[in-house]
């Protein structure tokens, strides 16, 4: 019995599903997070469950979290190279709430999106 059960619930799974690993990088191309959740159900073919449930035994995190974090790295690095506006830098990202993404942006970074930004324009 301890043969079919090895492994099971341990929480480092190393093993990740090809067609997750292959939706989480279509979901970095093309600007695929800027249409959320809907979009990575549309390619991975599966339902909202199965992916919800992969995501977080795989990669340790829910598909929201997987695309708010795509979206905040877009953010920061139009940050760093364009000169375009934070809200339409916000917009063009996918989310449509500024204080939500600016409390976010602030989490993961430790700046404000400004700050971020004039921090990085004075270091180079």
């Amino acid at each position: 019995v301890t043969r079919f059960f090895a492994g099971y619930g341990e929480g480092n799974v190393t093993d990740t599903p090809a067609w997750l690993e292959a939706i989480c990088e279509e979901m970095k191309r093309n600007k695929n997070f800027t249409y959320g959740i809907e979009r990575m159900l549309e390619l991975s073919k599966k339902s909202r469950e199965h992916l919800s449930r992969s995501m977080k035994k795989y990669k340790g995190v829910t598909p929201s979290e997987f695309i708010n974090d795509l979206r905040l790295r877009f953010i920061a690095n139009m940050l760093k190279n364009s000169n375009h506006g934070i809200a339409d830098i916000i917009f063009e990202s996918g989310f449509g709430n500024i204080s939500w993404v600016s409390q976010l942006f602030k989490k993961k970074y430790g700046a404000t999106m400004r700050e971020y930004r004039k921090d990085k324009s004075t270091k180079q």
